[in-house]
């Protein structure tokens, strides 16, 4: 079988009932029946008095405008905008300010004093009657019709030489003593608070903190200078042997004899038991101890020269 046979459509076996077959006019589907034409759905036909009233509430509150209507903005104007025409009527052409039809309509010349009127929106000249208006009550669209000289609200009352009302409360009316300050301003009554300071007092924590002891064990975690750190010159002039982690005190601490002996002949000293037992008896402190920079600076005056 072929799937697409020429000039006829593809046969894929399916047989029809006998009332398909036996009709050459019979349509699949509903027949449809014939209702309104478009036209009338648009203009809905004659609409009775109420339809008319509520199409009219409709058209004044929410601008609803039927289908084909003429939206109206209520303008006053000498003009039947039925049968006018609007625009350029094709007699002049408005190019390079050379048009006499724009010259006039913008200089209003065909405009009689009493025909003429400006075209505005409603909305606008009920906002501008609404505004305030000087020596004049404000129009709130009430629709009262009240005379020029009413005054709304309460007349006041006036009151007694030596009574009190709302400006004498703002003001007030204390004497000198009452307006002066409290004796306590500024100073507190608490005994153990009050603001009694010397002249050699400080306030706060000192930066350096001599006034408690240090730790034998210093912790990484005490931050405080206990008076032992560096200085400024310190940090901006290190010693030589700070990048190699040695630090001055170490030349300073005192040591034993056979760890001075045996430091100086490992650096490279040639000394002898009589030059060394020389500088040492000189410069041991009651212990027998030296520092290491006070062994060299003795040993270059006595023995070196």
């Amino acid at each position: 079988m072929t799937k697409e046979p020429l000039g006829i459509s593809y046969n894929r076996g399916h047989k029809m009932p006998s009332v398909i077959t036996s009709d050459p006019l019979y349509r699949h589907g509903i027949k449809s029946q014939k209702g309104k034409t478009a036209q009338e759905v648009l203009e809905m036909g004659d609409l009775s008095p109420e339809e008319v009233a509520r199409e009219a509430i409709y058209v004044k509150s929410h601008g609803s405008y039927p289908p084909g209507v003429q939206k109206k903005r209520n303008y006053t104007w000498n003009v039947d905008p039925k049968t006018a025409t609007f625009g350029d009527k094709g007699k002049d052409i408005a190019l390079g300010g050379m048009s006499q039809a724009v010259y006039d309509v913008l200089h209003g010349i065909g405009d009689s004093s009493a025909a003429y009127k400006t075209v505005t929106s409603k909305k606008y000249d009920d906002f501008q009657s609404m505004k305030d208006l000087l020596g004049r009550a404000r129009n709130l669209g009430h629709g009262l019709d009240l005379p020029k000289d009413h005054v709304f609200g309460v007349a006041a009352v006036r009151r007694g030489k030596n009574e009190w009302d709302a400006r004498n409360c703002v003001e007030g009316g204390y004497s000198l003593d009452e307006q002066a300050p409290d004796d306590d301003l500024g100073t507190t009554k608490t005994p153990g608070f009050r603001n009694a300071t010397t002249e050699t007092r400080r306030f706060g924590t000192p930066s350096v903190r001599s006034d408690i002891p240090k730790y034998a064990r210093r912790s990484v975690a005490d931050n405080q200078n206990y008076g032992d750190d560096v200085n400024a010159q310190f940090l901006l002039h290190p010693s030589q042997f700070a990048a190699l982690g040695v630090e001055d005190e170490e030349f300073i601490k005192p040591r034993s004899k056979s760890y001075i002996k045996s430091l100086f002949l490992d650096t490279g000293y040639g000394l002898t038991e009589e030059e060394f037992d020389k500088c040492y008896a000189s410069i041991c402190d009651n212990n027998g101890e030296v520092g290491v920079d006070k062994f060299r600076h003795a040993y270059n005056s006595l023995v070196v020269g």
